[in-house]
């Protein structure tokens, strides 16, 4: 991964995920764990953001495992606790999810069942009482993991009027090059 303290790298990821809202939108795939809003992609869009940003200066963040920088990010200047905390658990509750998924079926599949035998299957594999509490669990959570998301990518976006949370990360001196730095 390269590691750089560019903020085009926002523009970037807010391009990228627009065109794969696009083709969720497209595909009909809002119950898809991975791609749909609220899923996995956008936690590891956060957290490889800011690999990307802090990762060159910051070995902690250079790893390929989400798991393994998503607490890192704990830090006033990147996430705090309970964001962290958020996105931590929905990431276990989705990857479980879809891990169960795939056994079902022995596929690579990634959205929830719309058969009713494979969804009462999934519930019971998840040790859950009903659908309807597999469903609220998930859309809490991807609610969650879509508002992170937002503040974490979309609250940098620079507008003409107010550019005060791009100018905040510019003002963040641990962002800058090291090499640029005066002795």
């Amino acid at each position: 991964m390269l590691f750089r303290s560019d903020f085009s790298v926002f523009e970037s990821l807010r391009d990228m995920h627009e065109r794969i809202a696009r083709e969720v939108e497209r595909r009909e795939w809002q119950n898809h764990l991975k791609l749909g809003p609220g899923g996995i992609r956008e936690i590891e869009f956060t957290v490889q953001m800011f690999q990307l940003l802090r990762g060159g200066m910051d070995a902690l963040l250079q790893s390929p495992s989400i798991l393994n920088v998503l607490p890192k990010l704990c830090d006033p200047k990147m996430l705090p606790a309970e964001v962290v905390d958020e996105l931590l658990e929905a990431y276990h509750f989705l990857r479980q999810t879809e891990n169960r998924i795939q056994m079902m079926d022995e596929q690579q599949r990634h959205e929830l069942p719309v058969d009713p035998l494979e969804q009462l299957k999934l519930v019971n594999m998840l040790h859950l009482r009903s659908w309807d509490d597999l469903l609220n669990r998930l859309d809490g959570y991807r609610a969650n993991v879509t508002r992170h998301f937002k503040d974490s990518v979309f609250a940098h976006q620079k507008t003409p009027v107010d550019d005060t949370a791009s100018a905040n990360l510019s003002d963040d001196k641990s962002l800058d090059d090291p090499s640029d730095r005066k002795s």
